[in-house]
């Protein structure tokens, strides 16, 4: 038997979206990394899940930040070796103080509990065929050091 919700699914799917996140820099600890191909290309990338810590504001107690990480891949309609859109990965492997040596990274399970500084600032996404309401989003970008000392992002 259906079960009356009050409201249209597209307006549930709207206030069910979790809340944003303000503008600024928090800490955080990697809490998951999950695969996550990219739906068009089937490209290996990594869904990774951030737990914001040291905030003292209750609304940012246990509040989550999501970024994606694409991998390198051989790409199968040339068969190249393909290292666009890898800067969030060079990020993560920076941001959390980790050395790599030669062409083998960790496993995601490795990154599991490791801290991230992030920049986080609003921004709008265009609407899809399905939904083509704007919509705003937050933006997350991790914060690195750089060799010679100082933040870049």
């Amino acid at each position: 038997m259906p079960i009356d919700i009050g409201i249209g699914f597209d307006d549930l799917e709207r206030l069910a979206k979790p809340p944003l996140v303000g503008d600024g820099t928090y800490e955080t600890v990697i809490e998951d990394m999950a695969d996550s191909p990219v739906k068009q290309s089937g490209r290996p990338q990594w869904k990774v899940t951030l737990k914001i810590i040291n905030r003292p504001e209750p609304e940012l107690q246990n509040k989550f930040l999501f970024v994606y990480a694409q991998l390198p891949w051989i790409d199968p309609s040339t068969q190249q070796w393909d290292y666009s859109n890898t800067f969030t990965l060079v990020n993560i492997i920076s941001g959390a103080g980790m050395q790599i040596q030669g062409s083998l990274i960790p496993d995601k399970e490795v990154f599991k509990g490791r801290p991230l500084v992030v920049k986080v600032s609003k921004v709008i996404r265009k609407g899809t065929e399905s939904d083509p309401e704007p919509t705003w989003d937050n933006r997350v970008q991790i914060v690195t050091k750089k060799k010679g000392g100082g933040l870049v992002s």
